[in-house]
């Protein structure tokens, strides 16, 4: 059995991130191929994969969402 090994986030990461992403990646087409070039940028290459990357991504933007409609309640 091989061990999971699951990488935690921190704040700093999140932050790195969201400034990498909201950049224009000329030439790049695929969702993939930016996340794996953020990664790179943020120093996360061979240690997140671009689709755990997304994932949490998409997690993170959830939970946002669903907090500020919780504090507009």
């Amino acid at each position: 059995m091989t061990a999971h090994f699951v990488y935690k986030w921190t704040d700093e990461d999140v932050k790195k991130a969201h400034t990498s992403t909201e950049l224009p990646s000329p030439g790049v087409e695929t969702r993939g191929s930016r996340l794996g070039i953020v990664l790179k940028d943020i120093g996360l290459e061979g240690v997140v994969t671009p689709l755990r990357a997304g994932k949490k991504w998409e997690n993170l933007k959830t939970h946002y969402k669903n907090s500020q409609m919780a504090n507009h309640t």
